[in-house]
C-alpha cells in the first residue's frame, strides 16, 4: 500500500474513532462513507446513526405507495431519466457521468424551489439505516456518489416541504409536499 493510500486509511479509521460510527454502519453504509471520505474527513458532512425520523417525515408528506414515493400522486413534480431500458445493466461510471452532467440543472430545480446552496439537508437510503447531514452546496458536489448507491435514496430538509428522489431504477424526481394529493400510506 502506498504512503498516501496508508494516510488516508488512518485518516479514515480516525474519524470512525472519532465519530463513533463504525461499528453502527451497514455495508451499503459503509460503502457510502468510504465513497464520501473526504467530505467527511472536511467536517462537510455528517453521519447520523439512525435514518428513521427522515423515512418518518417521508411518510407523513407524501404519498407511499410499493414501499416507495408514488410521484404520480404529486403535482407539478419534475422528473428526470438516467437510463435508456430498465432490461440493460446500468454501468456505474457511466451513471455518475450522466449524474454529473446534470448537476447544473439540478441546481436549477432546487434554485426554483427557493432553496439555498447555504441551506442543509439529510440524506437517506431505505437499504441504509444512516443518514447523512450537508449544506446544499456539498450535496451538489457529491450527489453522483451517493445516487449510484443501490437503493431508493432521498434529499430533504429537516421539515419535509420538499424531497428530491433517486430510484434504483435511475429515475429522479423533485416535489413539494404542498403538492401531494394524498399522503402516507396508500392502496394501488
Amino acid at each position: 500500500m502506498s504512503d498516501e493510500l496508508m494516510k488516508h486509511a488512518a485518516d479514515v479509521q480516525a474519524w470512525f474513532a472519532e465519530k463513533r460510527v463504525e461499528k453502527q454502519l451497514d455495508s451499503v453504509g459503509q460503502g457510502l462513507v468510504k465513497e464520501l471520505q473526504k467530505w467527511l474527513l472536511a467536517g462537510r458532512i455528517e453521519v447520523e446513526a439512525t435514518n428513521g425520523a427522515h423515512f418518518a417525515m417521508i411518510e407523513k408528506n407524501y404519498p407511499i405507495s410499493v414501499n416507495r414515493t408514488d410521484w404520480s400522486k404529486v403535482n407539478h413534480c419534475r422528473v428526470a431519466q438516467f437510463r435508456q431500458s430498465f432490461a440493460t445493466q446500468v454501468d456505474i461510471d457511466e451513471l455518475r457521468v450522466a449524474l454529473g452532467e446534470f448537476r447544473e440543472t439540478l441546481a436549477v430545480w432546487l434554485n426554483d424551489l427557493g432553496i439555498s446552496k447555504s441551506d442543509y439537508v439529510v440524506y437517506v437510503g431505505d437499504d441504509s439505516d444512516i443518514a447523512l447531514r450537508m449544506s446544499v452546496e456539498t450535496f451538489l458536489e457529491c450527489f453522483p456518489i451517493v445516487f449510484e448507491q443501490p437503493q431508493h435514496g432521498y434529499v430533504l430538509p429537516d421539515d419535509g416541504h420538499w424531497c428530491l428522489n433517486y430510484t434504483m431504477e435511475s429515475e429522479l424526481f423533485l416535489g413539494k409536499s404542498s403538492d401531494a394529493i394524498a399522503k402516507g400510506w396508500i392502496d394501488e
